[in-house]
């Protein structure tokens, strides 16, 4: 229904005459008044009415008629300021006698309720004002400076109800929450409703568009516009995260004087989870962050100490290998990164603990293999803790790192040890295995080598031990040998490997002239004797002791039509044959039956006097051979051992001494027609070979790089060339006193000088 206003005008004699500015004033004002009480009635009552009843009685063809109204007048002069005015009183007075009255001396949730009805009602009765009046935003609001329709109606809402009641809304607002966390049933949409006030209030450049409900389903009218989230963050936001934050503390504290470290770790997972739940469902997600930052902070960081040196923290965990609660406990600490500090502290020592009691075994030290065995199922076990539970995080990392080059380089046997262990593996052990397993394996021990700090005494070692397989064809492979000088490689650089890699060559070339040396008339058969000869280069090799020894005749021979063979195709190279080094092929026809002794060089010698005579003292070998007296001994011992007694000794002691008689034992047997004679090994043989080579070897890389630092620098203090060097040696920890002695060598050969005038200067001499 629509009212039509009417006037009626008198009949002049002069029809063509306008009316003057005063009757038209009158004119106006009749019709806006008419105008405005049209709208009253017919749309903003009736508006009232609908958000009472729910019942809206109105006609599409109603709303165009008011609309047409308001458009006609707001074009008129002065017009759209009457219209403005009595959008904004008709509003004012909606929130004053309507909306505000019903809050009044409510609290708690049905103070909740209420302001959450009121709050959807005011949303649609400032829709349908602007709705009938949006034809003021087109022009009149923007020309006088005036905010938009639906920003007016949201700030009549703010300072005419929600300034009056904002204390009550928080307070009842956080009880809500406080019972929400302690499982009581809320209603979490009322709670989204009130919060949504909380933060649009307060919007800039606002707009009332339709949408869809939490469902999808409905349609519902929305705020949209500026963020402006400080009438949020200061009457709501920052409430409830004291809130929050004390009664968290509260709860933590309540729970260590009772929980086991897990039961804190899950019950606080359990937490995070449903305060997320909770911000996601009726808070602002702004909030998010910052109540997961209370959280982490109250009960993460401030409890950390205490709940990971529990009797059930993080040590028992791993006491007990219980990976999936240190992966929670991980995921636990990850939140607060500081935390993990505090974990790595916790779990260095323990690491170097566990280490100490392996390499401080004195039984278990005696017998290399399994020592370094324990060492390697420790460290698998801790590199699995590390990449598994703790996802390789760095700082665990380091914390490992740190551990394992404590107990490592508590004695630099371990590099030693390592270096056997190799071998062993490189020899035998890997017999069978397949190219996986092999990679495994010697990745497993690169790790290790990787801790030492003695990396060059390894490398030395490694050298003797790869010099006697290469010589005694003893690997179980090539691949496996070239595999792990690769990886050496990687960690040490190719300096230090080259020379084993020359080694390789070495053998390959040595072939070739075998191959060469056969294709001769006697086909490397001299005098009865099949001859295959490996010339090694002397720098590749290890420096080893050049034993003096008298050849029997036929090896005389051999060694000199070999000799001239060699020279013949290299002139101006020197051989020198290190018999110690090299194993025979003895064909024996003293004993019940035929046999082939496989033994050394020096045995073979030995072995051949028996052809002259039937008896020899340890005496006569010795002047016979020239075989060093400590040699000669361990090449007797090891052929009337039990095992492999070929021959008999005239005492029954286990010793040898220079007057025992020895002759052929014809009593000898073996199941086998291929006999090993295996050499018993020299006391600290090895040892009193790698060790002096290390030294040197020390010696020159250390004086390398003070040359090279020094040529670079030009002038150093003694201090800052002593840090520098450290710095650069990543094979092993040069001491300041053995750099100050390379230094002081350097001086006397003039390749460094001191400044005249500040003595803890260097200078360097070009």
């Amino acid at each position: 229904m629509s009212t039509k206003a009417t006037t009626s005008t008198k009949q002049h004699h002069q029809p063509h005459k306008k009316p003057g500015k005063q009757e038209q004033q009158v004119d106006n004002a009749a019709s806006l008044a008419v105008a405005l009480t049209t709208i009253r009635e017919s749309h903003v009552e009736r508006l009232k009415d609908y958000l009472q009843s729910g019942v809206f009685q109105r006609s599409n063809q109603q709303f165009m008629q008011i609309y047409g109204m308001v458009v006609e007048l707001a074009d008129k002069d002065d017009m759209g300021k009457d219209l403005f005015n009595f959008y904004k009183d008709t509003i004012t007075d909606y929130v004053c006698n309507v909306v505000a009255p019903c809050c009044v001396k409510l609290y708690g949730e049905e103070l909740l309720k209420e302001a959450a009805k009121r709050w959807e009602n005011h949303k649609i009765f400032v829709y349908w004002m602007q709705r009938v009046f949006q034809y003021l935003d087109r022009y009149y609001c923007p020309n006088n400076n005036l905010p938009p329709l639906f920003q007016l109606g949201l700030n009549i809402l703010l300072t005419g109800f929600f300034e009056n009641i904002k204390n009550e809304l928080q307070s009842a607002f956080l009880s809500v929450i406080q019972r929400d966390r302690e499982d009581e049933t809320t209603d979490r949409g009322l709670m989204r409703t009130i919060c949504n006030m909380f933060v649009q209030v307060g919007m800039t450049d606002v707009k009332i568009t339709k949408g869809k409900d939490a469902t999808g389903q409905a349609d519902v009218l929305l705020w949209s516009g500026g963020a402006n989230k400080h009438i949020y963050t200061t009457n709501f936001e920052a409430p409830f995260l004291k809130a929050s934050h004390d009664y968290w503390e509260a709860q933590a504290v309540l729970w260590l004087e009772t929980m086991s470290c897990l039961e804190y770790v899950r019950k606080v997972h359990q937490v995070i989870e449903s305060e997320n739940e909770r911000v996601r469902q009726f808070l602002d997600d702004s909030t998010t962050p910052k109540l997961m930052s209370i959280l982490d902070d109250v009960l993460i960081l401030a409890h950390a100490s205490q709940l990971l040196e529990m009797d059930s923290g993080i040590l028992f965990m791993i006491k007990n290998e219980q990976t999936n609660n240190l992966a929670l406990l991980y995921q636990f600490l990850k939140r607060v990164p500081a935390t993990l500090d505090i974990a790595a502290a916790i779990v260095q020592p323990y690491l170097c603990e566990r280490g100490d009691t392996i390499v401080k075994n004195t039984e278990l030290i005696k017998t290399p293999i399994p020592y370094v065995a324990e060492l390697l199922k420790f460290k698998q076990q801790v590199d699995d803790m590390v990449k598994g539970p703790f996802e390789n995080h760095a700082i665990f990392q380091k914390a490992r790192n740190k551990a394992f080059e404590v107990f490592m380089n508590y004695d630099s046997k371990n590099a030693q040890m390592l270096a056997v262990y190799c071998d062993f593996q490189l020899k035998k052990d890997l017999k069978g295995k397949s190219e996986a397993e092999t990679e495994a394996t010697l990745d497993n021990i690169v790790k290790l080598f990787c801790h030492l700090h003695d990396r060059d005494i390894f490398v030395t070692y490694y050298k003797i031990h790869l010099s006697r397989r290469l010589l005694q064809h003893s690997s179980v492979s090539d691949e496996a040998e070239h595999l792990m000088i690769e990886k050496l490689k990687v960690e040490c650089g190719y300096h230090l490997t080259s020379k084993l890699a020359g080694m390789f060559t070495d053998i390959r070339l040595s072939k070739e002239i075998n191959t060469d040396f056969k294709a001769l008339s006697h086909k490397a058969r001299v005098h009865g004797i099949d001859t295959d000869v490996q010339v090694l280069t002397a720098g590749f090799w290890p420096e080893m002791k050049i034993l003096s020894c008298r050849m029997s005749d036929d090896l005389t021979r051999v060694a000199k039509t070999f000799t001239s063979f060699y020279q013949d195709k290299h002139s101006g190279r020197k051989l020198t044959f290190m018999l110690h080094l090299g194993s025979a092929e003895v064909a024996s026809h003293c004993y019940k039956q035929p046999y082939t002794l496989i033994v050394s060089t020096y045995q073979a010698i030995i072995l051949q006097l028996f052809n002259i005579q039937p008896t020899w003292t340890c005496r006569d070998i010795g002047k016979e051979t020239e075989i060093p007296e400590a040699e000669l001994k361990r090449h007797l011992i090891s052929m009337f051992a039990p095992k492999q007694r070929v021959l008999l000794k005239s005492t029954k002691t286990a010793e040898c001494n220079l007057d025992d008689e020895f002759s052929i034992n014809p009593a000898f047997e073996s199941r086998t027609r291929r006999v090993p004679i295996t050499l018993i090994k020299a006391a600290e043989e090895d040892a009193t070979i790698a060790a002096p080579q290390a030294n040197d070897e020390r010696a020159h890389v250390v004086e390398a790089a003070i040359v090279r630092i020094m040529k670079s620098r030009k002038t150093l203090t003694h201090n800052e060339l002593i840090q520098t060097v450290i710095e650069q040696m990543n094979m092993f920890k040069p001491q300041p006193m053995f750099i100050k002695s390379r230094i002081e060598s350097l001086i006397e050969r003039e390749y460094l000088e001191r400044d005249k005038t500040e003595r803890n200067k260097y200078i360097y001499m070009p």
